[in-house]
């Protein structure tokens, strides 16, 4: 099945935000997506040779949110989705077909509270940190600083859930962390 880019074209119109960007790479990306979309949003291309960290630095400090969209998961994908998964807040993930829509929030890191939960005596929460107030559709950004007291033997995943009182489920997301790049086996001891 092909990717549905006219899908993911009224998508945006419909869901993009002023102060969002639109972060593409390769050729066919470049090509086939603005077939489609007539939207407003700032289309930005990067190509191979590209320094992709500069870039993507650049871009996150003029934008709020960058929707991400890898084509075949190409070595310039790979390198733009590490850089957006370590850099910023992941926020939503959706399929068109066989493609792939990201979004990322840029917010700075709100202040770090101590938390003091561990699991056993090999691993432990030290601290988060949480945006004080958010507004239903917007980013939440989230950050939890792990501690191993030990090398690990295992990979564990976090599980983090949205829940209103009465424990509806409004979102979840489930990974290793710092948004899947850190297996828990790689923890170095004692540091966050």
């Amino acid at each position: 099945a092909n990717g549905d880019y006219k899908g993911i074209a009224d998508y945006m119109q419909e869901h993009g935000r002023p102060r969002d960007a639109i972060a593409l790479s390769g050729e066919v990306v470049n090509r086939l997506f603005p077939y489609y979309y007539r939207g407003q949003l700032p289309m930005l291309a990067l190509d191979p040779g590209d320094d992709v960290a500069a870039k993507l630095k650049s871009w996150s400090s003029d934008y709020d949110r960058i929707w991400f969209m890898p084509y075949w998961q190409t070595k310039l994908d790979s390198q733009m989705e590490t850089w957006l998964s370590a850099n910023l807040y992941p926020a939503r993930t959706d399929w068109f077909a066989n493609a792939r829509l990201q979004l990322y929030g840029v917010a700075a890191d709100p202040p770090a509270q101590a938390s003091g939960v561990r699991f056993g005596d090999d691993l432990q929460l030290a601290s988060y940190s949480l945006a004080a107030a958010s507004r239903a559709g917007e980013i939440a950004p989230l950050t939890l600083n792990w501690r191993a007291n030990r090398p690990l033997g295992d990979d564990f995943k976090v599980s983090l859930r949205l829940t209103d009182q009465q424990g509806h489920l409004y979102w979840q997301a489930d990974a290793q962390p710092r948004n899947g790049l850190l297996p828990t086996t790689q923890l170095p001891p004692n540091t966050l």
